[in-house]
Order: C-alpha cells, then sequence, then structure tokens
C-alpha cells in the first residue's frame, strides 16, 4: 500500500477539520451558535495479517450542544433557551427551520421576527403577532407571549430524539433530519441571549495546529512525489 495514499486520507480529514474550524470562528459573535466538528473513525489497513496503514473515515459532523454563556440584554425581545436540545422555529420561505439564535425584533405589521426578516413560529408553526399599540411583552418561561391585554400566543420550542441529525441550513439556521419533537422541558429566559459556545482562544489553537499538521502531510506527500518522479528518472535512463 503506497504511504501517499494514507497521507491523502490524513489531508482530506485536517481540511474538513479546517474548514469548520474556521466556520465556527466566523460565528464567534452569532448569538447561541454551537460548535462543529468533524467525528473521524480510523481504519486500520492490514495485508496478510500485518498493519500497514491507517486511514480516516469521516463518521460526520457533530455538534457541542452545550450551552453558552447568557448574556443579560434587558431587551424583551432578546431570549435564550437552557437545556441543549431545545429550538426556537422560524419561518424561512414557508419552511420551519431551527435556530438556537435568540435575537428578535418586531417588524411593519407586528410580527416576532430574527434579524434577517424571518418570523418566530407558535406551536402550530404560524407567526406570532403583535398587537398594534402593546406597549408592554412579556414572556414566561415556557414561551407563553403576553401584551398589554393578556396572553398573544405561544412561541413554538422544539428539541429532537437526535439533536446530531440536524443539518446546517446557512448563518444560524438548521434543519431537521427528523421530525421535531414539541419540548415540554424548555425555559425560555427573556432579556438574555445566549452567547457561541466556541472559546475563541481555544478554536484559535486548534486552527494553529490543524495547519501545521496539514503542511507538515502535505510537504512529506510532495517529498513521495518528488523521490517517485525522480526514480522514474533513473530507471528511463538505464540501459
Amino acid at each position: 500500500m503506497k504511504p501517499v495514499y494514507i497521507l491523502t486520507s490524513n489531508l482530506v480529514g485536517q481540511r474538513q477539520k479546517m474548514t469548520l474550524a474556521a466556520d465556527n470562528v466566523a460565528n464567534l459573535t452569532t448569538p447561541g451558535h454551537k460548535g462543529l466538528d468533524i467525528d473521524f473513525r480510523e481504519l486500520v489497513a492490514s495485508k496478510k495479517s500485518t498493519e500497514v496503514g491507517s486511514f480516516n473515515i469521516n463518521r460526520g459532523t457533530r455538534y457541542d450542544l452545550s450551552n453558552g454563556a447568557f448574556e443579560k440584554t434587558d431587551n424583551p425581545l432578546d431570549l435564550s433557551l437552557q437545556g441543549e436540545n431545545t429550538f426556537f422555529g422560524i419561518l424561512v420561505n414557508d419552511q420551519v427551520q431551527y435556530t438556537r439564535n435568540g435575537h428578535f425584533q418586531l417588524d411593519a405589521a407586528g410580527n416576532i421576527v430574527d434579524d434577517r426578516g424571518n418570523p418566530l413560529v407558535d406551536l402550530n408553526g404560524g407567526t406570532i403577532t403583535v398587537p398594534d399599540g402593546t406597549t408592554t411583552i412579556q414572556i414566561t418561561g415556557d414561551g407563553t407571549v403576553s401584551g398589554d391585554d393578556g396572553p398573544i400566543a405561544a412561541i413554538g420550542l422544539f428539541e429532537f430524539d437526535n439533536p446530531q441529525s440536524l443539518l446546517r441550513a446557512g448563518g444560524s439556521y438548521i434543519t431537521q433530519g427528523e421530525e421535531p419533537i414539541p419540548s415540554v422541558e424548555a425555559q425560555v429566559l427573556q432579556g438574555f441571549l445566549e452567547a457561541s459556545n466556541v472559546s475563541p482562544v481555544e478554536e484559535t489553537i486548534r486552527m494553529t495546529q490543524l495547519s501545521r499538521a496539514y503542511q507538515s502531510a502535505l510537504k512529506t506527500v510532495q517529498g513521495i512525489e518528488e523521490l517517485e518522479q525522480r526514480a522514474v528518472r533513473e530507471l528511463a535512463r538505464m540501459p
């Protein structure tokens, strides 16, 4: 088995990890962002019961679902969720997607929307509209939204049997890899935002280590290729 195949497998894995690390760094200031990594499994190759090398097998992307720090803003439409497997539902192009980014506001029609103008949904997937003239918005721990005249709607809060099946959909959105379940244990904190759970120091160090490992493996591959080319030239000159 050629060593270059083994090293190439390592290069591919390192590049995939670097891409996700760069995504984590780019989202350090995105509320509710969950760190991403790749779950690799080592596959040992053998020939006649003798180990001849190992390959990286990509088992898929994994989320770090731990909570980020809760930052007090006192904005009544800044919301955060306690618990690792609970998400807000957002209506994006007529499809409900999910997020931990709880930075909301009111649009011109009084709908509660995110920073891209997409509506927060209620338990039935409908939009939540605050009546015109409402001066106070209160949101309780179970997600009930109330105005001056009483309850308005219940925020759609969802969880998944296997949150690792969720798929990134751009920005802070994710789509379901399975059907969501209405969360009965979710706790909403009004006036707080959940920060990204990515450590900037740790992620920067990890990117540096990955970059060095990638460059080292790349130089080794290039060295092997140069040796093979030299051998071909020498053989071609032999009588």
